[in-house]
């Protein structure tokens, strides 16, 4: 029923961000997966300084509905996926799709570690770090989750993609720019990839999404 009502009765919804995919790619992701229109606000670096003090806490991604500003990567992601349907049919895949996003959140902070060095050296040893050994731990673990839903066929919780799969997807080019070879182990990973690409929606959001994944990475 929530799904259907955001998508007959939804509100215009304006989404501001960088233009890179970053943080609000999995938000970006929910909309067009659930065929829910909204702006894509997409902000240059040298507009930032104008528009930081407008907003809640001086961080982007905002979302923007019926007078509302709602901020926090977090509570924006957790608010559009339980709109639209994306957040599980119980309060166990609630909690299962919890554990995905916070393994991807740990991914993503252990890279981010490195790329805030200032010492180039120690930037270019972390960040090889990452790639060689961390990353591949993290697509270990998210492949064992994938793996105890359905023996990794279908998506990390119940039978149809949620929050969880879309984010891993927001994700998962980071490791292959870095590693291309970080998902050679990974065989029901690297089908869940394909799956998401496959979803008509999702299929034709991508040619229209940012082209950048990252103010670091191309």
């Amino acid at each position: 029923m929530q799904r259907q009502l955001l998508t007959t009765m939804a509100p215009r919804f304006t989404l501001t961000y960088f233009d890179i995919r970053g943080k609000a790619e999995v938000i970006r992701l929910m909309f067009a997966a659930s065929g829910v229109e909204f702006e894509d606000k997409r902000i240059a670096v040298e507009d930032w300084s104008k528009i930081k003090p407008s907003t809640p806490f001086g961080r982007l991604p905002i979302l923007e509905f019926d007078g509302n500003v709602l901020p926090e990567t977090k509570a924006i992601a957790g608010f559009v996926a339980r709109a639209t349907g994306l957040y599980g049919q119980s309060s166990l895949e609630q909690a299962r799709i919890d554990v995905v996003m916070e393994i991807i959140h740990d991914l993503q902070l252990t890279f981010a570690i490195g790329q805030v060095q200032k010492d180039a050296k120690n930037k270019e040893e972390l960040t090889k770090s990452f790639f060689e050994k961390d990353c591949l731990k993290f697509v270990n673990w998210l492949e064992g989750l994938l793996v105890q839903n359905k023996g990794g066929d279908g998506f990390f919780v119940g039978d149809s993609v949620s929050m969880a799969d879309l984010d891993f997807y927001a994700g998962h080019e980071l490791l292959l720019k870095g590693n291309p070879a970080a998902f050679q182990n990974a065989p029901k990973l690297t089908s869940l990839i394909a799956r998401v690409e496959e979803i008509p929606k999702i299929k034709d959001w991508l040619p229209n999404r940012p082209a950048k994944f990252s103010f670091t990475m191309p």
